[in-house]
């Protein structure tokens, strides 16, 4: 045996002990996440790569048939075995990035199907040596056609250092480098090994670089076990800063207590309740000799009116609370009352356990009923136009968000409108003039569109109108509208005339309700170009 293959062997015999090793360790490690399990497959096939690679330099010029069949077989499983390691990494790549796009799930078949084919050429090349052959000696030596054993590091290489450079920003600084060396590095042996033949370059950078992926495994494990000790450490000491509270806030429950119409204190874990506050009519319907659940469902069937009634209830479910309360201190929902008008409740967790989720919760009721009138006046007041009573750009603005985040229905209508001449009105007849010309409008504008969709002011003499209405319909609502324009009669001013454009969803399947006001918008500005050539004005007067 001469001293290449002494290196060799010396080399490939220490990779198979730390391959075991590290195999033997991920064997016993209690967790079994994907990128675990193809890590311990990647160790494994380089165990048997560099196992059987060690054979082959040991049977190397062995005579006679031992040496033959020695020679064939673990020379085979060595390229085979290369081969399925290079289709299991691109595995391991797809289980750093999570999803993505089709093309480089194509990309990735791809270079599963380039492995196959090298598999089942290296199986023809035991019958016919192009790749490579054996001499009578049992020597190894490389075929006319050897080139083609490589096409599949060489062009899968690039596709996954492609891959692993797209998403560079999904993959863990440490993981993206240790990723990107396993991709490149068989180029820098293969170079090697075109100038040097001999030793297991190849061979033995595979295996460093599924080294490689094992300890940039194991150290994010223990980043992340470490942030989690510290996530967890922080907890405890909110906790204990939370149990510290406890009794201070307990002192100021009862003086909290005549803010809210009811107050009661529930132990969820026990299912009791102890009241702190409640005016009689609430009291009344209060059994101590109930659990709180029981008491809760009691006081809300009685207090709600019935349209609320269902999702009061869900909301007030003691059943759920802890875990819809996790890592909360509050939570509140508003109702209709059936006695008390509008009301909010709300819990407040006062003791937690160990994972943020409460066992003792204050529950209280408030009465909101002004303060709900008093809002609604005001959202009211924010969203309408002064002048008309119709709705004002800041509601169109906040309605056609919603429409940008939820699919357009199939009967959409979007209709926009300008009145004509209100310049010329407002210049040779007074502001109120044209004042009269607007709330004419709006009012032929709600007498018809107004009953199937809702009207905004946009600003001056423009209107829009977002209805869900079909094409008949629609036909109806324009014939209508049209007839009250043309009877319409105002005091100050003679008659009144509106230029409009609607655009119907179905006939703009893929538009956005941004394209759709462009086109509606269009529309009506063709309208009225028509409206004024018709009549003969001149626009820039």
């Amino acid at each position: 045996m001469d001293i290449k293959n002494v290196i060799s062997i010396t080399l490939e015999l220490f990779s198979l002990a730390i391959s075991i090793f590290i195999i033997w360790f991920l064997l016993i490690q209690k967790r079994r996440e994907r990128i675990d399990k193809i890590i311990l497959g990647l160790e494994t096939l380089a165990a048997v790569i560099v196992f059987f690679d060690a054979i082959a330099h040991y049977f190397r010029g062995y005579p006679g048939v031992t040496g033959s069949v020695m020679v064939h077989a673990s020379n085979y499983l060595v390229f085979v075995s290369n081969y399925i390691m290079f289709i299991i990494y691109g595995v391991c790549i797809y289980a750093y990035i999570g999803l993505a796009s089709k093309v480089t799930k194509i990309s990735l078949n791809f270079v599963t199907v380039l492995s196959l084919t090298s598999i089942v050429l290296v199986t023809i090349t035991q019958f016919t040596g192009f790749i490579y052959y054996f001499d009578a000696d049992n020597f190894y030596h490389r075929g006319p056609w050897y080139i083609l054993s490589q096409l599949t590091p060489a062009i899968g290489g690039i596709v996954y250092i492609a891959i692993i450079i797209k998403y560079r920003a999904k993959i863990k600084r440490n993981e993206f480098l240790t990723l990107s060396i396993f991709a490149m590095a068989p180029y820098f042996a293969t170079f090697i090994q075109i100038l040097v033949y001999g030793y297991p370059f190849q061979v033995i950078i595979t295996i460093v670089g599924c080294w490689g992926l094992f300890l940039s495994r194991e150290v994010e494990v223990r980043n992340d076990l470490a942030s989690s000790l510290e996530r967890e450490k922080e907890k405890q000491e909110q906790l204990e800063e939370a149990m510290e509270d406890i009794q201070h806030r307990n002192n100021i429950l009862k003086s909290m207590a005549e803010i809210y119409f009811s107050m009661h204190l529930l132990d969820l874990e026990n299912d009791t309740v102890e009241a702190y506050n409640s005016k009689d009519q609430v009291r009344e319907i209060v059994n101590h000799d109930t659990g709180a659940r029981e008491m809760m469902v009691n006081v809300i069937t009685y207090s709600t009116s019935p349209e609320y009634l269902e999702t009061a209830l869900a909301f007030t479910d003691l059943s759920t609370i802890a875990e819809r309360m996790q890592n909360k201190k509050v939570v509140s929902e508003e109702f209709m009352g059936s006695r008390l008008g509008w009301y909010r409740a709300q819990f407040i967790a006062i003791e937690t356990d160990l994972s943020m989720k409460p066992k003792k919760v204050v529950f209280t009721t408030q009465n909101i009923d002004e303060e709900k009138r008093q809002r609604d006046a005001l959202i009211y007041e924010s969203h309408t136009d002064e002048l008309t009573g119709v709705y004002n750009r800041r509601a169109y603005e906040n309605d056609i968000e919603k429409y940008k985040n939820q699919p357009l229905e199939e009967d959409f209508v979007y209709v926009s409108f300008d009145v004509n001449q209100l310049k010329p009105v407002n210049d040779t007849l007074g502001h109120a003039a044209g004042d009269e010309l607007i709330t004419g409008a709006c009012q032929c504008l709600k007498e018809t569109f107004g009953k199937y969709g809702k009207i905004y002011r946009m600003g001056g003499d423009e209107f829009v109108c977002l209805m869900l209405v079909n094409e008949a319909k629609l036909s109806e609502i324009e014939k209508a509208f049209k007839e009250k324009v043309s009877t319409w009669h105002g005091k100050l001013v003679e008659s009144l005339s509106v230029s409009y454009g609607f655009i119907l969803k179905k006939d703009h399947k893929e538009s956005t309700v941004e394209e759709i006001a462009i086109f509606a918008d269009k529309a009506m500005y063709s309208a009225k170009s028509d409206y004024y050539k018709m009549n003969g004005i001149d626009r820039r007067r």
